[in-house]
């Protein structure tokens, strides 16, 4: 978060169809073990596509499901081991 300047952030382990949240940070709910399925949204998106995103307009992008009402922009970024996603960390930004 420092280096991007986001308000909040999120790593979360990816296992099938569910995203744990590991770590939170800033303005991100201090929830800890919280399982999102990944049906909808840009993280679901990152790990179907395998593909990093950078959203500057959620309020544009048909897949932003909105957990913090304050976010203006999110980057989502897939992480890999050995060929296998593991892992899908998140900011977002709510003074875009």
């Amino acid at each position: 978060m420092n280096i991007s300047g986001a308000d909040a952030g999120v790593i979360a382990l990816v296992r099938g169809g569910e995203a744990r949240m590991i770590r939170t940070a800033g303005l991100y709910p201090m929830q800890k073990d919280i399982s999102m399925f990944l049906d909808r949204g840009i993280t679901a998106r990152v790990v179907r596509e395998r593909q990093s995103q950078l959203v500057m307009d959620v309020a544009s992008d048909p897949d932003y499901v909105a957990i913090i009402p304050e976010t203006r922009a999110q980057m989502s970024l897939p992480s890999y081991l050995a060929e296998r996603l593991d892992w899908c960390t998140e900011s977002g930004d709510a003074s875009t």
